[in-house]
């Protein structure tokens, strides 16, 4: 299997782990749930200019982080805990001190420059597995869906303009340079995420764009629609720029500065919402001007990944925890009572807190549903549904989209 096919697998591995592994190995309390682990761990910092006490708070800040990892080892294993560190990283263990009852310190040992300090820690553990259980319950729910990028990377030190549903490049002056390094970063360190990528390299010919859409300003609406030939639920779609920023002072003219901007934003290819917008910058110094530009560009799109990373993650969570909007769209409306009939069934569906009907016209009616229940429970609770002697018929649904047909 391809490299790039197999993104994301991890992920899937690891929510498994964690809805078969919680529980394992804890203390239990009242009513036979584990709510509170101890545990004694040391944490280590060095010293610097003499300064104990900063180096005293450092240590037991890695010594909370180590409490909390020890005890995600008690819910998952330690494969998928590699598999998915950074998973864990961002939205776990760089909260360390949430999940702490309290703590004593037990022992401080220095060591030369090095201060050793061990702690008594009380996790909580109720918060902990409820966090990594919102974690397992928000992929599951989104469906993961595969990401696709549309990134124009520009490049003002080789006057390269890249963007592959162009079909190759404008203005390449050096093969040397590498012309895929956005996108190639943004799909590096979003995978380790556990974020999967449909790779339009993989599909090669297969792929066709219209000449409509070869173009280097894509709206949201053709972003959508490109992303959808290849299957993919969501877009990132945006632009990278790389520009000279001259001699670096104080090296004789040998080392040349750059540059790189990026900015770019999430898109729904279903509904078409943006889940998110980010932008950063990063500069780089090199001998060689393009290769200066093209670090500058990795280092702008590693802090994009992670910004995009959380914006991600922050909409999914607020999308499960509150209710979400989903399209629905209905053809074969041949008379309006069937409209009204199905927007009064939509209102008993469990979970549905409001119905807007967006449009009617051409016997295809647009319906904006606001639903805690996600868009394949509804669907299956539509299919079959009889209103006015017409049968509710679904023929297809997305994260965020029904489609039905009256027959």
């Amino acid at each position: 299997m391809n490299k790039k096919s197999m993104i994301g697998m991890g992920l899937g591995v690891w929510l498994v782990a964690t809805g078969t592994a919680f529980g394992q190995g804890l203390d239990e309390s009242e009513g036979g749930k584990a709510k509170e682990k101890t545990v004694e761990v040391t944490g280590q910092s060095a010293i610097f200019n003499n300064n104990t006490p900063a180096a005293k708070d450092a240590a037991i800040e890695q010594a909370l982080r180590t409490a909390v990892e020890q005890t995600v080892g008690t819910f998952v294993s330690s494969e998928s805990r590699v598999e998915n560190f950074q998973l864990l990283d961002d939205r776990i263990y760089t909260k360390s001190r949430g999940y702490i009852r309290k703590y004593d310190v037990l022992s401080e040992s220095p060591d030369g420059n090095v201060l050793s300090v061990k702690i008594r820690a009380v996790v909580a553990v109720g918060k902990l597995k409820g966090d990594l259980d919102s974690l397992t319950a928000l992929w599951a729910r989104k469906g993961k869906p595969k990401f696709m990028l549309l990134i124009v990377e520009q490049n003002l030190i080789t006057n390269t303009v890249v963007y592959w549903w162009y079909g190759g490049a404008r203005g390449v002056h050096s093969a040397s340079v590498d012309m895929n390094i956005t996108e190639n970063t943004l799909i590096d360190k979003m995978s380790e995420k556990g974020f999967p990528f449909v790779d339009h390299r993989v599909l090669g010919g297969k792929l066709k764009i219209p000449k409509a859409f070869r173009m280097e300003r894509v709206d949201d609406d053709a972003a959508a629609k490109i992303a959808k030939l290849t299957d993919a639920q969501i877009v990132i779609v945006g632009k990278a720029l790389a520009r000279s920023g001259g001699t670096v002072p104080g090296s004789e003219g040998q080392m040349k500065s750059a540059q790189a901007l990026i900015s770019a934003r999430v898109v729904n290819t279903d509904d078409g919402k943006v889940l998110g917008a980010v932008t950063e910058n990063a500069a780089a110094v090199h001998i060689d001007p393009a290769v200066a530009g093209t670090e500058a560009l990795k280092k702008a799109a590693e802090a994009a990944a992670e910004k995009l990373g959380e914006k991600i993650g922050d909409a999914w969570q607020k999308e499960t925890t509150t209710s979400a909007t989903i399209l629905l769209k209905a053809t074969g409306v041949s008379d309006y009572k069937l409209v009204t009939g199905l927007v009064a069934l939509l209102g008993t569906l469990r979970g549905v807190k409001s119905v807007n009907e967006r449009l009617t016209e051409n016997e295809t009616s647009t319906i904006d549903v606001s639903s805690t229940t996600p868009a394949s429970g509804l669907a299956a609770e539509l299919a079959d549904k009889a209103i006015e002697g017409k049968k509710v018929k679904v023929t297809g649904t997305t994260t965020n989209s029904i489609t039905v047909k009256f027959e």
